[in-house]
């Protein structure tokens, strides 16, 4: 697998019956043979659904080629309508990603989620659904296919986001927001208005008193203090230069965004200050604020005084990911085997990648979301109703 892209489908594209919409219903329609009238439930359920947005759908495409499709309809017990991924890409982490995805959209809503898939899907691949949560399975009242007896499992919302929230750190080492690492790197608490301007790009060097060398070349997340109380994006560290106060400001006083006075108070008392070098920013499409972190971590997060190391156990690094996932519930997502950097944009900030290339022909402005390289199994064929 070289290039994948999953896009979100949207009202907009039920609507106006977008090239993925079609795309969508021909991976749905593949199964056609067991599923009779598939179609017609398509054209009529999942289209109606997506328009009046009661319905989820993405379509995940392998250079360029229709391969990988989720549908869910929302509501208090939503339902997993159909998952279905191309045999070849098993292994690839498609599966989980997907189900990730739209269990994230239903949780605002859902207080559980079920399942209906065939026999033989489950005594194959159970170990997939049950890792999700769906491990109570019964034959199902309604029997859709000709030849296999459909099966059925229903979970607590609850259990299958526990599910899914042990899943991220392993989906955050495969998977990276516009070409940065959701796994990793040191989370930096910013004053607001020093946040802004390093994800505007004015602001390329950040100066702490305490740091290590160690860390360039990992990525730095920034979170800014109160009264914003949010994670704004994140930028890689090209560089960490240790000296005298007189000197870094000599050195690097252009870049630091802040003037003389301020820079002194804040150096006062120190021998040595370290100067951060940061490039490759990549502002989050909106900030994502901690009481809405708190919500889908179930933890009281607390900012970091200065920094911390995106290893810890304070529920940061599960947050960080978790911020990563947000971005994607309205955008397109483009996935690539090895990860590469690019960059993201936020409406306030400007605009610096615009995903082009790789695209069908009715692929609206995306933004490059999520990276992928690593192994783990997606669902294959299954379509429930």
């Amino acid at each position: 697998m070289k290039d994948l892209q999953i896009a979100r489908i949207s009202a907009r594209d039920a609507k106006g019956v977008s090239d993925h919409l079609m795309n969508l219903r021909a991976i749905v329609c593949q199964k056609e043979d067991t599923y009779p009238g598939i179609d017609k439930w398509f054209d009529k359920r999942v289209v109606g659904g997506l328009s009046a947005a009661s319905r989820v759908a993405y379509v995940g495409y392998v250079d360029g080629v229709p391969a990988a499709a989720v549908i869910v309809k929302l509501g208090l017990d939503t339902k997993l309508c159909h998952i279905n991924v191309r045999p070849d890409l098993r292994g690839t982490g498609v599966g989980e990603i997907l189900l990730s995805l739209v269990t994230l959209e239903a949780k605002s809503t859902a207080s559980s989620m079920h399942v209906t898939f065939p026999e033989s899907l489950w005594s194959a691949k159970n170990g997939f659904f049950t890792s999700f949560g769906f491990s109570d399975v019964q034959r199902a009242k309604k029997q859709y296919r000709l030849f296999d007896e459909e099966l059925s499992s229903r979970t607590s919302f609850s259990n299958i986001w526990t599910s899914v929230l042990k899943k991220i750190p392993k989906l955050a080492e495969k998977f990276s927001l516009a070409g940065a690492s959701m796994s990793g790197g040191v989370l930096f608490s910013i004053r607001p208005e020093f946040g802004e301007m390093i994800m505007r790009g004015s602001k390329t060097v950040e100066i702490r008193r305490r740091f290590s060398k160690a860390w360039k070349g990992q990525r730095a997340v920034f979170y800014a203090g109160e009264p914003t109380g949010a994670l704004l994006g994140q930028a890689d560290i090209v560089g960490v230069h240790e000296g005298s106060p007189k000197n870094i400001w000599k050195r690097f006083s252009g870049r630091i965004g802040c003037g003389l006075d301020y820079y002194n108070d804040y150096v006062r008392g120190c021998e040595s200050v370290f100067a951060i070098e940061l490039n490759c920013v990549s502002p989050l499409m909106e900030p994502v604020y901690s009481s809405v972190l708190s919500r889908y971590t179930s933890r009281a997060l607390s900012p970091p005084q200065s920094y911390v190391a995106l290893t810890d156990q304070q529920g940061w690094s599960e947050a960080v990911s978790i911020s990563a996932m947000l971005q994607c519930l309205h955008k397109r997502i483009r996935v690539f085997e090895n990860a590469v950097h690019h960059s993201a944009t936020k409406p306030k900030f400007p605009s610096t990648k615009i995903a082009a290339e790789c695209a069908p022909t009715c692929w609206y402005s995306e933004l490059d979301l999520f990276e992928q390289g690593g192994e783990s199994w997606g669902s294959p064929h299954n379509t429930t109703k």
